[in-house]
């Protein structure tokens, strides 16, 4: 999620607005995308929803949404989700969203199934 914005870190943090390897990897050849993917499946069997339950005033989506964001070290954030109101949230702190299909979507389903399925899906 490049913004095209400088981002303003607190004195002391050591971080700079320096290309971060990963970044420098991707301008050179041009053709790599350096993406979050970020798996918040909405049928949670323990905490129904989990992903967005608040914590201090904000869904603990939005806490991990953020701290991609904030880390400058991808060209774009994504949640891979079946669930609408999980999208909703995604969506409102700038996250692309890739809905998952009902293939990926079980208890049984690997985190590994899931990111094949959204490299497969996903430009």
């Amino acid at each position: 999620m490049d913004t095209g914005k400088t981002v303003d870190h607190p004195e002391g943090t050591g971080q700079t607005d320096e290309l971060l390897p990963a970044q420098k990897l991707a301008k050179a050849d041009g053709k790599r995308h350096i993406a979050a993917l970020i798996l918040a499946r909405g049928g949670s069997k323990g905490i129904p929803l989990k992903n967005i339950k608040m914590l201090a005033g904000v869904p603990l989506l939005g806490w991990v949404l953020r701290a991609a964001v904030d880390s400058g070290m991808f060209q774009s954030v994504w949640v891979s989700t079946d669930h609408d109101e999980i999208e909703k949230v995604a969506k409102a702190w700038g996250a692309q969203v890739h809905r998952r299909s009902p293939e990926v979507s079980k208890d049984s389903s690997s985190s590994l199934e899931t990111i094949q399925e959204f490299s497969r899906l996903t430009p």
